[in-house]
């Protein structure tokens, strides 16, 4: 049996304890098994993720007298959504089709975006639920592009 030797490794935990190391210089795996989250928002039930999106409402889809959006807080409800649907497998099953209900592209006159630009973000946006992920697909109620004279 070759001779083993400890060594302190940079990454250790705050006690600094000794591992083993072979001769080869390998380092055998100390990362934890997936634990199951069975505390904190993941295990929330479905009813208290309703709440959660209520304070988040949709806007109403623009139509021929509605031309001002709320779109500030379109952008709000979709950057909240996309966050917990990032937080956790269990968060990620409820919000993501939430996330992708409405495929949005707008410009606003103080923030111009060249057409191309706006062209390319919805191919962006609809690659990712046809081609990327056409699970997503189903959840896809609504496409518009916007331009807003702000």
């Amino acid at each position: 049996m070759p001779p083993r030797h400890t060594k302190r490794l940079k990454s250790a935990p705050q006690n600094s304890q000794e591992l083993s190391v072979s001769s080869d210089n390998t380092i055998p795996d100390l990362t934890p098994a997936k634990a199951v989250n069975t505390k904190g928002l993941p295990i929330f039930p479905d009813e208290l993720y309703l709440e959660i999106i209520s304070y988040y409402p949709v806007s109403p889809i623009p139509q021929k007298g509605n031309h001002h959006p709320d779109v500030k807080n379109q952008i709000v409800r979709r950057q909240v959504l996309f966050a917990l649907s990032q937080t956790s497998l269990n968060l990620r099953r409820f919000f993501l089709p939430y996330l992708w209900q409405r495929i949005e592209v707008c410009r606003i006159r103080y923030a111009p975006m060249k057409s191309r630009t706006l062209a390319l973000e919805l191919v962006r946006q609809l690659e990712i639920v046809t081609i990327r992920d056409p699970t997503l697909a189903k959840y896809v109620e609504y496409v518009s592009v916007l331009s807003i004279p702000i």
